[in-house]
């Protein structure tokens, strides 16, 4: 429901693009996304940014045209893909920065939450020493 999509079936993706991972208050540069595979025509797939819960200060928030979903709805699942283009990502310099903070959830009403690493317990929405870090490779 993009109304509340943050409690929606879907993807939940968090990037630090300075990967502080020394501070347990998301930055400007920190970064929530849901993307929401939709139900069909009349309910298509979608991508919203929302500010990082507890943020001492938000990332400037894109307009939702600008990231590009798409998936398959099926009665056993769903297909999802989503696209995050660069410069809708508050300081994102991967020639000066190449490490990004990074955490993902995938929520199934019927299945439940499964993240990449820190589960429901931990403040994964808000703490960004609890994701991960991507290396970006130049080459």
């Amino acid at each position: 429901d993009i109304a509340n999509p943050a409690a929606a079936d879907g993807l939940q993706v968090w990037i630090d693009t300075r990967n502080t991972q020394n501070v347990h208050r998301a930055t400007r540069f920190c970064h929530t996304f849901c993307f929401l595979p939709g139900s069909g025509q009349s309910d298509p797939a979608a991508g919203v940014q929302l500010p990082v819960a507890r943020a001492r200060e938000d990332a400037p928030l894109c307009d939702p045209e600008n990231l590009l979903v798409a998936a398959d709805v099926a009665k056993n699942g769903y297909r999802l893909e989503a696209w995050i283009p660069g410069d809708v990502l508050h300081g994102f310099d991967p020639e000066s920065q190449p490490r990004l903070g990074f955490h993902f959830v995938v929520r199934d009403f019927e299945l439940g939450l499964h993240g990449l690493s820190a589960g429901a317990d931990f403040p994964y929405e808000s703490d960004p020493s609890l994701w991960s870090v991507l290396k970006l490779n130049s080459e």
